[in-house]
């Protein structure tokens, strides 16, 4: 095939098997990726490993923040009957819970810059007592309120909603420190 001829179909064909035959000889081909591929290859890898990185930083971040341990977070621990707490303990919400008691040695101390709200509920989750205790004031809506002294002796009982200078008189009996 000279210059300025034009192919015909047996040059095509002449020119594809001299094309295979170039493919195929023993120069040995290189194996791998080259050039923009492998690069951007090498940077995926790269941004992934700064991400594994930075993921386990805020992991322990987290863990050391919360204090987190084998048996549960800082100073609460969680075990078969529930939760037990040691130390000071701060609730940002409502508190559910069927039982609060301190250690024998200790007493059990509620502090709430807002009031303190025990209600108690029947089967129908109604409200049937609400007792708070406010900054100035301590209040009880209930059918029965009774005040007993260490001997378990009543000292007054104010049924159903009664005057609120008797529940006064009663509070008035108890000395707060």
């Amino acid at each position: 095939m000279g210059k300025g001829r034009s192919r015909t179909s047996n040059d095509n064909s002449n020119y594809h098997a001299d094309r295979d035959t170039e493919l195929l000889d023993d120069r040995p081909q290189p194996v791998g990726i080259y050039g923009w591929r492998k690069r951007c290859l090498y940077g995926f890898i790269l941004l992934l490993v700064i991400l594994t990185v930075l993921n386990l930083a805020l992991l322990v971040w987290m863990l050391r923040v919360l204090n987190f341990n084998w048996d549960g977070i800082k100073n609460v621990k969680f075990t078969e009957d529930g939760m037990r707490t040691e130390g000071q303990v701060e609730f940002l919400d409502s508190l559910y819970t069927e039982n609060i008691q301190s250690l024998q040695s200790t007493a059990l101390k509620i502090d709430s810059s807002r009031g303190v709200h025990i209600r108690a509920r029947n089967e129908d989750n109604n409200i049937t007592n609400h007792f708070v205790i406010a900054n100035k004031t301590v209040s009880s809506r209930c059918q029965l309120f009774e005040i007993k002294n260490s001997k378990g002796q009543t000292n007054s009982v104010c049924p159903t909603m009664g005057s609120s200078l008797a529940i006064w008189m009663s509070l008035s009996q108890v000395h707060l420190k």
